[in-house]
């Protein structure tokens, strides 16, 4: 059943993603993950295999490899069928049906059909997806605005996005027009109006206009382990792992 959008929280321009105040804590069992009350009582019994805390009024709980969520109440809203489920964003959650991910709402109802091979955090209220070995956007409307169409492509930042054409890689706007069309062999993503490519060997700082401000230093070891450690928490769509 495909539910039409009706209607998104605009003025939400990056998901808040924050724990939810709930009466019900997680406690463990045997291995298993249950939730009790502020007074110790069971209200949901330790029978998952791992449960997250409650975000934007969910939990996402596991049994067997397959997930689901829990409302506040602790009742099983939205059934363990999904091999894949994140945290809901203005009402929408990202989930793998099958062997690919799609989009439901609260009810569990789809809101986009699974069609995409992977979807990323929205930032910029635009989500990175991609489907096959190329990479798209979608908007908060939940709206393919750039279909996939490149090999390698970063997350948006301050308008722009790193994206791979051909051999080389330029910066696009939210229209998908190039904005910078002067190419480099790699680009970062912009933070206070500066980013930092990599040209012919060397690194450079550029502008929004794509003009070289100065070679970069080199990262040191802090530098590199922060670097890492961005990529590693990108590759895992910024959802934190369940226990």
């Amino acid at each position: 059943m495909t539910k039409s959008i009706l209607s998104v929280l605009l003025s939400i321009f990056t998901c808040a993603v924050f724990a939810q105040s709930s009466n019900l804590q997680r406690f463990y069992k045997d291995a298993k993950v249950g939730y009790k009350n502020t007074k110790g009582v069971i209200v949901v019994s330790a029978e998952y295999d791992a449960a997250s805390e409650f975000i934007n009024g969910f939990a996402i709980v596991v049994k067997h490899n397959l997930r689901g969520y829990l409302n506040l109440k602790g009742k099983l809203q939205i059934p363990l069928i999904y091999r894949d489920a994140n945290p809901f964003c203005n009402g929408y959650a990202s989930v793998k049906f099958g062997d690919k991910y799609g989009f439901i709402d609260t009810m569990g109802n789809w809101v986009l059909l699974p069609q995409y091979d992977a979807i990323y955090a929205f930032q910029e209220n635009i989500a990175l997806v991609k489907k096959g070995n190329q990479y798209g956007y979608v908007n908060a409307q939940l709206k393919e605005i750039i279909p996939p169409q490149y090999e390698v492509a970063g997350q948006f930042s301050e308008g722009l996005a790193c994206v791979k054409r051909k051999d080389k890689f330029v910066y696009i706007n939210k229209e998908g027009n190039v904005a910078i069309a002067k190419e480099f062999d790699s680009g970062g993503s912009f933070q206070k109006g500066t980013a930092t490519v990599d040209l012919n060997g060397k690194k450079y700082i550029i502008n929004k206009k794509g003009n070289i401000l100065k070679e970069a230093p080199e990262p040191d070891d802090h530098d590199r382990q922060e670097g890492n450690e961005r990529e590693e928490r990108t590759k895992k769509h910024n959802r934190k792992p369940l226990k």
